[in-house]
């Protein structure tokens, strides 16, 4: 199974203040303990929504909209891209994730 974990964006994260260095070997050893576990596919931070672009499909004409966007907490700011045996196996692992300062998580499995 493959599941998408989601990182929640933060006024701090739109407003482009990257982590410190001491949360970025955090969460390189997270991920390392994720590649360790043959569950780690791929990882990213995104860019504020601010330089994003939204595009809305309809059956006759497309609308592009450009950031930023709102509200934040409805936003994603960074992924995970996982692999796990079951939602329990996902769930126990990222119970040791390194965020502390209120992140929130949004896991989704990807349709096979």
């Amino acid at each position: 199974m493959r599941f998408l974990v989601m990182v929640k964006a933060t006024r701090d994260a739109e407003a482009g203040v990257l982590p410190d260095e001491g949360m970025i070997a955090k969460v390189g050893a997270f991920n390392q303990r994720l590649v360790d576990a043959g569950m780690y596919l791929d990882s990213g931070g995104l860019r504020s929504s601010s330089e994003g672009i939204r595009i809305s499909c309809a059956a006759e004409e497309q609308r592009v909209e450009r950031g930023p966007f709102v509200p934040v907490q409805e936003l994603v700011s960074g992924f995970w891209l996982v692999r796990a045996d079951s939602m329990a196996t996902l769930l126990d692992m990222f119970a040791n994730c390194p965020f502390s300062n209120g992140e929130r998580l949004e896991i989704r499995e990807i349709r096979p």
